[in-house]
Order: structure tokens, then C-alpha cells, then sequence
């Protein structure tokens, strides 16, 4: 992501540095797990200016960035037997979301299914999402040899002004407003056998793929931060529990247990999130009471009243006015 806002002419560091990252001291083996990664890649893209630059970030991911996973695919039989292994080992990809597979008489069928990512990043990562997928499927296409025909892709937005991008990378039917992203292929060559296939190796870079998702879930050991992490990222519309499970790639039964473990649940870290949201837009704002219910995901101001009550045992408006008489007390003392 980074080489690809290099490429573009984006200045990254000012956004790295405020997180104490610098690429020239990442250790390549450390892991950052999904709800920091949204955080700075919202403020990465604050600054971009070009609506389809996810277009040309997915086309510069190419199979060494995903080490044990891609030699995992590339000693698979062929591409559609690869396809089916890397949607199995999906926890391993840069995709925000969940991957199947459709297979039909002639055509395959990659969906995308976005996790729900805030909004001023969405369109970016999906479009980067679809087109890196295709490239990894184009990549081992052509590693034996192969083109890969592609009868129809599908964007799960509104159709932006200038489609011209999409035309150009896909150069097949692209389709917007769709629910979900997808990847239509023919099968003509994807039967095909890889040169490098070979039963051994696949064993042995399947072994290390399950070594890594060992490492993933023994990282994601403080789930309740991270879940109130990824949903202090939004305003007005937060992500359900099934948008939860999806972004961490877990079940909802085991997310639930596992909140249950640390005395917490899913309703009750939304209500922490809320309440913080609140305390700030309060105290630091001037928003009225209805814009603040509405920026904290309330239909009705009066929802968002009884809320706050229950967190705080004031009213909104009472606790702001307490507040600013408390800070005209101390300007006066």
C-alpha cells in the first residue's frame, strides 16, 4: 500500500510518524491487526484526490507480497484448484472481507463480500481489493502460460461519474450497485496444470500457512479493544455483531463467548463507544442535541436522551450546561 501512495506521489510519512511507524524500521514479521490498519489508512487516504487509485494499488500486489500463501497456490494443480486453497486460507490476504467460490460449467465465480469499512475509505479498498484479486488470479494465469478471459466484474456501490478506469482495467462488463464485488472468469484455462505443481511442497507451505493463522488468532488475544477500536471508526451507522465477526474473521457464537470472558458483550461495548463519541461531541462541540443523537447512530433524539441518561444519569443537555458552568467556576477562581 504504501509503495503504491509512493508511486502516486502521496506523501505518507507525516500520517506514519503521528502512529510511530517508519517503514524504514518495520520488522517484516510483525503483525497490526485490522482496526489499526483502517485507522491509518483513513487518514492515509485523507489527502487523495484520485476516486479509482484502489484500481492501480490492487494491480501492484503481486505474488512475493504474500509469501507462504503464494507458494501455497503456486504448487497447487492448477489455478482453479489454487483459487479454492486461497479462498480456504482468505485470514491470509490484504482483502477487507470474505471470499467464496462459484463454480459453474463454464465460468468460476470470485465474490467479495466488504466488511463494513467507514466510509471515506470504502470505495478505495474495495476497488483495491477486486483488482489485487484479479491480479493474484492473473499472476498464476500466466505463470503457465495462460490469459485469463474475464466476462464480467461487479462493484457493490452507485456508478461514479468516470468509469473509464474500470473500462481500462477490466476491459469486460463492469457492473456498479451490485451487492456485493465479483469476479467472473472462463474456465477455458484454468485446468490448465502448473509446471511448479508438486504434492510435497504444498504440504510443506500449507504446514506454514497454518502456522501463521496460529499466529494471527494468539495476537488477537485482547478482541474487546479491538472491537471497540473498530467501532469508535464510524459515526451515524455503526457495524452490526455480524459485521463484527466478518471484519475479524471469527463465528458469532465464539465472538460472543469470548466477549462473555471478559465480562463484556457486543452491546455494551457499542454503549462505551457511544458514550465516549457523546462526552466529546458534548464538551467539544457546539452540535445540536439532534445532529449529535443522529452522528451516534439514533433515529430519535429522545433515544439518544434515555441513553445517556442510563450511562450518565443526566440528560444531554444538563450535562453539557453542568460542564460549561463547571469551566466558568474555574475561570473565575
Amino acid at each position: 500500500m504504501i509503495q503504491g501512495l509512493e508511486a502516486a506521489g502521496i506523501d505518507y510519512h507525516p500520517v506514519l510518524s503521528r502512529y510511530g511507524l517508519s517503514v524504514d524500521r518495520l520488522d517484516p514479521t510483525a503483525l497490526m491487526d485490522r482496526t489499526q490498519e483502517l485507522t491509518i489508512l483513513t487518514d492515509l487516504f485523507a489527502s487523495v484526490e484520485e476516486p479509482a487509485l484502489g484500481l492501480k494499488l490492487g494491480k501492484g500486489f503481486g505474488l512475493a507480497g504474500y509469501g507462504p500463501y503464494s507458494m501455497l497456490l503456486m504448487t497447487a494443480m492448477n489455478t482453479y484448484e489454487a483459487c479454492k486453497v486461497g479462498v480456504h486460507y482468505q485470514q491470509l490476504t490484504y482483502i477487507l472481507g470474505e471470499l467464496t467460490l462459484d463454480l459453474k460449467s463454464s465460468t468460476t465465480t470470485l465474490n467479495i463480500h466488504p466488511q463494513m469499512i467507514p466510509q471515506p475509505i470504502f470505495r478505495y479498498m474495495v476497488d483495491r481489493d477486486i483488482s489485487g484479486a484479479l491480479k493474484l488470479i492473473e499472476d498464476m494465469a500466466l505463470s503457465v502460460g495462460e490469459s485469463l478471459e474475464i466476462i464480467e466484474v461487479w462493484f457493490p456501490y452507485p456508478e461514479p461519474s468516470d468509469i473509464t478506469p474500470y473500462q481500462e482495467r477490466f476491459k469486460c462488463k463492469v457492473m456498479f450497485g451490485q451487492p456485493m464485488g465479483r469476479i467472473i472468469v472462463n474456465n477455458a484455462h484454468l485446468n490448465v496444470p502448473f509446471p511448479q505443481a508438486n504434492n510435497l511442497a504444498f504440504e510443506h507451505y500449507r504446514r506454514q500457512c497454518d502456522e501463521q493463522l496460529t499466529q494471527q488468532n494468539r495476537f488477537s488475544a485482547d478482541l474487546p479493544g479491538q472491537v471497540a477500536q473498530y467501532l469508535g471508526l464510524f459515526s451515524h451507522k455503526f457495524p452490526s455483531i455480524k459485521d463484527i465477526c466478518r471484519c475479524f474473521n471469527i463465528p458469532e457464537r465464539t465472538l460472543r463467548r469470548r466477549l462473555s470472558q471478559d465480562e463484556t458483550s457486543y452491546q455494551k461495548l457499542l454503549d462505551q463507544v457511544r458514550e465516549a463519541k457523546a462526552d466529546h461531541l458534548l464538551l467539544q462541540t457546539t452540535h445540536s442535541i439532534e445532529s449529535i443523537a443522529h452522528k451516534l447512530g439514533y433515529a430519535e433524539p429522545a433515544a439518544f436522551n434515555h441513553a445517556f441518561q442510563r450511562w450518565t444519569g443526566q440528560t444531554p443537555s444538563s450535562y453539557r450546561k453542568g460542564a460549561r458552568v463547571q469551566n466558568v467556576i474555574r475561570a473565575v477562581s
